[in-house]
């Protein structure tokens, strides 16, 4: 009995060595930018899509970083909130943050969760979706649209401006009185 144990413990210790390299794995090489947070807000471990977000080559170079170090200056008394709530184990959820790449601004849907329990040795868990790319073009949708709209309404303006003026000056009214003050 006790060898079938240590056997049955044997293979579940290796089916849990094989799952933790497989989760590891999964972290690493997903597409959305996470990292490990301590329960202070500080990075413990970044993936690699976290590393291109924040533009930089290696773990290290976010390792310790505390969150409000990789926001934008706009940004930095939100992140200062979010990481109040985290410490308070309230989640934040689709917030968007501007943050640091390299130097350049991004914009990112920032989340942030509590790991487990809340307490001295609490770690959080945080996601930066990046959607620059988004917000660019909804700048450029509503330039596109103001302008639309100015220019749709100038020649509308213009002739009722005309109208009025004929009117005014006493003008034949109806359709060939405004004909003739155009022509």
């Amino acid at each position: 009995l006790r060898r079938r144990a240590r056997s049955l413990a044997a293979r579940m210790t290796q089916e849990l060595r094989v799952s933790a390299d497989w989760l590891d794995r999964l972290f690493d090489y997903a597409p959305v930018p996470y990292a490990l947070l301590d329960a202070q807000g500080l990075v413990v471990r970044p993936n690699k899509a976290a590393l291109r977000l924040f533009g930089v080559s290696s773990a290290k170079a976010l390792e310790g970083k505390h969150l409000r170090e990789l926001a934008a200056p706009s940004a930095v008394d939100d992140v200062e909130q979010y990481v109040a709530y985290f410490l308070n184990g309230l989640p934040t959820s689709g917030k968007e943050l501007s943050v640091l790449s390299g130097g350049e601004e991004r914009w990112v849907l920032f989340s942030l969760a509590l790991l487990g329990e809340r307490g001295p040795e609490q770690s959080g868990f945080a996601t930066f979706v990046d959607i620059s790319e988004r917000r660019e073009l909804e700048i450029a949708k509503n330039e596109f649209v103001s302008i639309a709209a100015h220019q749709l309404r100038m020649p509308i303006a213009t002739l009722s401006w005309q109208l009025e003026t004929l009117l005014a000056e006493g003008g034949e009214p109806g359709l060939i009185g405004a004909q003739r003050a155009l022509a």
